[in-house]
């Protein structure tokens, strides 16, 4: 569904939206401007971004997608640049065509231009925020720390500290190796007894993973390194030979995880011992809200837990916290990623503001968030996929110290 919106977008909206934008700015130009050259100029730009989307989003394949994902998330970014103002300006000259009705001729020609100008202010202002999101704001990595308390918490694990990492999406830092051995060294000197990871650790296939395999063995805490898998995981985004190849590449995840001496949880738990006392890590495959499929299984995941145990449980999708793991009350706190914060955002710790469109889509998106003493926390991930750009949307690393109360 999201892809065949996408390319109903690219299809229909947007070269409406340019074609109308286009005979309003032709209707107003000056005579003594060369049409030709500004026709020529603006539609073999609009035409080559869309095309290279468009064939980008219809083709598939595996190899096709990897040789050219850096080029996309550029035109990507030019996009956001060249059709945003457009968007703008076209709903600026609705509003004038319909006022236009109301005024004399030579007023509306000139509230047009106003609002070309005022489109190319926007403009501006647009291009400078994605390219800050884009060269700052994307690396700019924020340690955001949690203390929770619980009065299920086995004492031996007051204060213990659990490093929280989600959608590192590493085929995105192929130009930027060096940006991820900088993760590595922030996690490492937090001083973790655990650390975590809520999947999407690549955009297509695993091979995106041993790209960075010598930089990631790296990373340490005293209980080790425990992951699950995210909806890109699996390589459903792009179209395989084979069955067998599909598969391959799945099992060649695992082997990753299993490389670096990371436990891998596909739908069940490890134990966490300090002394006499234990808690358990659980962990279910990507589920949540369609398109993605549904591969979790809880009571799986749970299986051999003890009673009264403290138990958390690690989702990819925050959205399954609330449609499945708040019907099982043993589980004391979800770990979650998925939504990225949209990328995008407003976000002030001084103003207490916490603002992004993905609200509209996940109910829970960012933070902390608690319901009947059950506890989710949603990191908003290290990577980024598709638009290589953070606005208010910092790449994170989450600190998570349980106390007890």
């Amino acid at each position: 569904m999201k892809i065949l919106l996408s390319r109903i977008l690219l299809i229909i909206i947007l070269p409406i939206i340019d074609i109308y934008v286009y005979k309003k700015i032709i209707s107003i130009l000056p005579r003594e401007l060369n049409k030709r050259k500004f026709r020529i100029i603006y539609w073999s730009i609009s035409i080559f971004l869309l095309a290279f989307m468009l064939i980008f989003s219809v083709t598939a394949n595996y190899k096709f997608r990897e040789l050219l994902w850096t080029p996309f998330t550029a035109v990507v970014v030019l996009v956001l640049i060249v059709f945003i103002p457009k968007v703008f300006a076209s709903v600026l000259f609705l509003i004038s065509d319909f006022t236009g009705i109301f005024i004399s001729r030579d007023n509306s020609k000139k509230l047009k231009r106003y609002i070309l100008v005022f489109s190319l202010i926007i403009g501006v202002i647009v291009e400078i925020t994605v390219l800050i999101g884009v060269f700052y704001g994307r690396f700019n990595y924020k340690v955001e720390e949690y203390r929770i308390e619980f009065s299920e918490l086995p004492e031996s694990f007051d204060n213990y500290r659990i490093v929280h990492l989600s959608d590192l999406h590493l085929g995105s830092f192929k130009l930027h190796k060096s940006k991820i051995a900088e993760v590595v060294e922030i996690v490492n000197s937090l001083e973790a007894d655990l650390i975590v990871f809520t999947g999407d650790l690549v955009n297509n296939t695993t091979n995106e993973a041993w790209e960075f395999y010598d930089i990631l063995k790296e990373i340490s805490a005293t209980d080790g390194f425990i992951a699950i898998t995210g909806n890109h995981d699996y390589g459903t985004y792009v179209s395989w030979n084979s069955e067998e190849e599909f598969e391959n590449n799945f099992t060649d995840l695992k082997r990753f995880y299993e490389s670096m001496g990371a436990k891998l949880l596909l739908n069940e738990n490890i134990v966490i011992t300090r002394g006499e006392e234990s808690i358990y890590i659980a962990g279910i495959e990507s589920s949540g809200k369609p398109p993605f499929d549904e591969l979790g299984d809880i009571d799986k995941a749970l299986n051999g837990i003890p009673e009264n145990s403290f138990i958390i449980m690690l989702s990819h999708d925050p959205s399954y916290w609330r449609s499945n793991i708040l019907n099982y009350p043993e589980i004391n706190l979800t770990l979650s990623g998925h939504t990225h914060s949209f990328q995008l955002g407003i976000y002030s710790e001084r103003y207490n503001i916490r603002w992004s469109p993905i609200k509209y889509i996940y109910d829970e998106w960012h933070g902390l968030y608690d319901e009947n003493s059950q506890k989710l926390i949603i990191n908003s991930g290290v990577g980024h996929i598709a638009m290589p750009a953070r606005i208010g949307a910092p790449p994170e690393i989450g600190v998570i110290e349980l106390g007890l109360k």
